[in-house]
């Protein structure tokens, strides 16, 4: 499943006070592994497109070693330009910037029918929160956000499973935010959903770069992890 959560407070927005504490874990880790610089692990040779079978050891193992005893890394040669970057980082702000009245019509607490009957979206999850409405460990967060899952098609077996008639049942798993509904894209901003679209199409590529390298710094086959995170 693919699910983006985008948010107005961005790392150049980030409340210094929480940002100073994240420095201070990373700082601490990094001590105590006596290595001042994170690791930079260039995914370039790990392109889906790559079928020479050719992919550096020396990559693999500083992988490895990354994740094993330092637990973050640097990634380069990801695939994603400069330009969608900005681009993606510009229509959030944007999104964020329209009128709150506007935002509210695609809240994420609401459960809207579209005028297509048949298809419902929003809810579960799904579309604008203001600030405080997100609630973490008891405490209102102090950001906007707008979340969003990948739509699945009438016949995909999940969203069978998770039909109507089925949301009452607690047995079920609760991860039905992401098998019922559509997302709420704002049709007063078009170039949102294109650019997210686009955006998250590329972070799916880079992810399976990421996983391949992981698979062969387990010793397990290239694809190995690809059937679990094909949806």
């Amino acid at each position: 499943m693919c699910s983006s959560s985008l948010l107005k407070s961005v790392i150049p927005l980030l409340n210094r006070t929480w940002y100073r504490h994240i420095s201070g874990l990373v700082q601490s880790e990094l001590v105590l592994h006596n290595d001042p610089v994170l690791p930079i692990i260039d995914f370039s040779s790990f392109a889906s497109t790559n079928e020479t079978n050719d992919y550096p050891r020396d990559i693999i193992d500083k992988l490895a070693n990354a994740c094993e005893n330092v637990g973050f890394f640097y990634a380069i040669g990801h695939g994603i330009s400069n330009e969608l970057l900005l681009r993606t980082l510009s229509v959030t702000r944007q999104l964020f910037d329209l009128d709150l009245k506007i935002k509210n019509q695609y809240a994420a607490r609401l459960f809207v029918n579209s005028s297509n009957t048949s298809q419902q979206f929003g809810g579960f999850g799904r579309g604008y929160q203001s600030i405080g409405e997100n609630v973490t460990n008891s405490r209102r967060d102090r950001h906007e956000g707008f979340d969003l899952y990948r739509e699945l098609d009438w016949h995909h077996p999940l969203r069978l499973q998770f039909n109507e008639k089925h949301l009452t049942n607690k047995n079920l798993p609760d991860y039905r935010e992401m098998a019922i509904g559509w997302n709420p894209w704002p049709k007063e901003f078009p170039l949102f959903k294109e650019t997210i679209s686009e955006y998250t199409t590329a972070m799916l590529q880079v992810g399976a770069r990421v996983m391949r390298a992981i698979a062969l710094s387990l010793n397990l086959p290239l694809n190995y992890f690809e059937s679990t995170f094909n949806d």
